[in-house]
């Protein structure tokens, strides 16, 4: 029952969630990110306490575990407290993963469905790089340069200009297989014309895809996008003191140097060494 209220509270009844959920029930048609992390509704259902011990069982064992250890320590004294702490845990039998790749997709796949929304809302969802892809490392970049803040390309032709959305925005996860680079939009108003309006929000998101693959923003707009990412890497300050702040500030991290020798320069792609070509 827990379960369930959960996925009530962020799924069934939650707009932006549902939608978000059938959005990749329809990208997806083989692999597993067809089916939600949390489970349909009726497997939820369905469950039995053993099925639940069963899956305890399985997965939560120490070779299906990372431990991750930040900070000044010894590494003997350390490996000592994992042991007694883990060591009398025995190994799990894993089952073999059996994940289908996803078929190549040749054309559009739309869905329209009815919920109680202020506003029409449109959600399009671009086949994205895996985690170990070198292209993950330009694709927060262009979400930046299309959707991070005010100038960005979309929010300025799509909000400002044309008055079509109140809302735009995008996101790409670091899922290990290909995923998706998704793109929201919110109507400006409940107007008649929502179907219009909802076709220009998906017309101008292709059209500043494409303008910005054809035409690069310049170095000043791709440096101001790796700013943004190097400041949120930095540590915050763990006080609300002013002053305390300010002294962080102040001892600003190279937090920019670190970034830029973690990506990889090499590949073919021409939308990351257009992304990596300011430094």
């Amino acid at each position: 029952e827990v379960v369930a209220t959960e996925r009530r509270y962020r799924v069934d009844d939650d707009v932006e969630g549902a939608v978000e959920e059938l959005l990749w029930k329809t990208a997806f048609e083989k692999h597993p990110y067809h089916w939600p992390t949390i489970g349909w509704m009726s497997d939820i259902e369905a469950f039995t306490t053993d099925d639940c011990l069963d899956f305890y069982k399985t997965y939560y064992s120490p070779n299906n575990a990372c431990l991750i250890v930040i900070g000044d320590v010894s590494e003997k004294s350390l490996l000592e407290k994992v042991s007694r702490a883990y060591g009398t845990i025995p190994a799990a039998q894993l089952p073999v993963e059996d994940i289908h790749p996803e078929p190549a997709q040749n054309g559009d796949r739309r869905v329209e469905v009815e919920k109680p929304t202020p506003t029409s809302k449109v959600v399009v969802g671009f086949k994205g790089p895996a985690l170990g892809d070198a292209d993950l490392v330009a694709a927060p970049v262009l979400i930046e340069v299309l959707l991070g803040g005010r100038t960005s390309r979309v929010q300025k032709r799509l909000v400002r200009e044309l008055a079509l959305a109140s809302d735009a925005r995008g996101s790409v996860g670091p899922h290990r297989d290909p995923s998706l680079i998704e793109v929201f939009a919110s109507a400006a108003s409940a107007l008649p014309s929502w179907k219009a309006q909802r076709r220009g929000s998906v017309t101008v998101c292709y059209t500043s895809c494409a303008r910005t693959v054809m035409v690069w923003p310049s170095p000043c707009g791709v440096a101001a996008s790796r700013r943004k990412f190097a400041s949120a890497a930095r540590p915050k300050p763990m006080t609300r003191c002013p002053r305390a702040r300010a002294v962080a500030a102040r001892r600003r991290p190279s937090g920019a140097s670190r970034l830029r020798t973690a990506v990889p320069s090499g590949g073919s792609s021409s939308v990351k060494r257009r992304a990596l070509a300011a430094k």
